[in-house]
């Protein structure tokens, strides 16, 4: 059976994350805890290993193996300069629940990297200096576990060494967006392509890549929602969409107020001054 050792995510002991780095550079299979779930690591430049890791996971050669990085610049060294809305993404999500899909700026096969939200897992990954490659800790096809009990119960003897984290504190896979290296910059939906919807939402990803606009008065109630309305309604016919798509145009306009109240709506006045406008 694996070794198991419990480690504080958040304030690693040096000498688990050199032990951890070490097994790596080793060719050892490793699982690490994550934000999100357990995760599978080994070295990603040895073949041999990266076999190994997939007979563990009944993983078919079709599907390609994640890299686990420490940094948005390690990324950058692995692929070239990020395409501007993966970088908008990456500065918001990581380390985080994402997963970006990246053509190398040299041109070769996509990747997908993430840099996960925990220190020791990240730490462990910067102190290995090789590439690491970074799959849920689970045969293909089970559930993603959350614990480490999950990960010994679904790999056993097929893993060397299991470091337990505790319960993943978000429970739920990352979100895997591609990114095509000649996308446009931000620009709602049609700059990313979202493989998979993990912990993250479509939605949440399409409002980080829109240009926001706020409107800010006292009660919003009436000033700020009205500008709000007339900005919407103005970008909408500038764009030649509806009002309720401009998010996944690439913007985001809303409004707020000071003092305002949860529940409130807007100024009777109001609402019979834009209805004038048709807005």
């Amino acid at each position: 059976m694996p070794r198991v050792e419990t480690v504080l995510s958040r304030r690693p002991d040096p000498a688990q994350i050199e032990a951890a780095a070490l097994a790596l550079r080793e060719g050892k299979l490793v699982v690490l805890p994550t934000e999100t779930v357990y995760g599978l690591a080994a070295r990603a430049d040895d073949p041999r290993v990266t076999e190994r890791v997939r007979a563990t996971k009944a993983r078919p050669p079709s599907k390609p193996l994640a890299r686990l990085a420490a940094s948005k610049e390690d990324v950058e060294a692995a692929t070239g300069k990020l395409p501007r809305t993966a970088r908008v993404l990456a500065e918001r999500f990581w380390p985080g629940p994402l997963t970006l899909v990246l053509e190398p700026e040299s041109g070769g096969e996509a990747l997908g990297f993430r840099v996960p939200g925990l220190v020791f897992t990240r730490e462990v990954v910067a102190r290995a200096g090789v590439p690491i490659v970074g799959t849920s800790a689970n045969v293909s096809g089970g559930d993603e576990p959350t614990t480490a009990t999950a990960a010994l119960e679904a790999l056993g003897d097929r893993v060397d060494v299991i470091y337990d984290g505790g319960p993943a504190l978000l429970g739920r896979p990352s979100t895997v967006v591609r990114v095509p290296r000649g996308a446009p910059g931000p620009a709602g939906s049609r700059a990313l392509e979202v493989l998979r919807e993990g912990f993250l939402s479509r939605d949440v990803l399409v409002r980080a890549l829109a240009r926001a606009v706020l409107f800010v008065c006292t009660g919003n109630t009436c000033r700020s929602p009205m500008a709000e309305g007339i900005m919407r309604a103005t970008l909408a016919s500038r764009l030649g969409v509806s009002p309720g798509s401009l998010e996944e145009h690439g913007w985001s306009v809303r409004s707020a107020g000071t003092s305002a109240m949860g529940g409130g709506g807007a100024a009777e006045a109001a609402v019979s001054v834009m209805r004038e406008r048709g807005i």
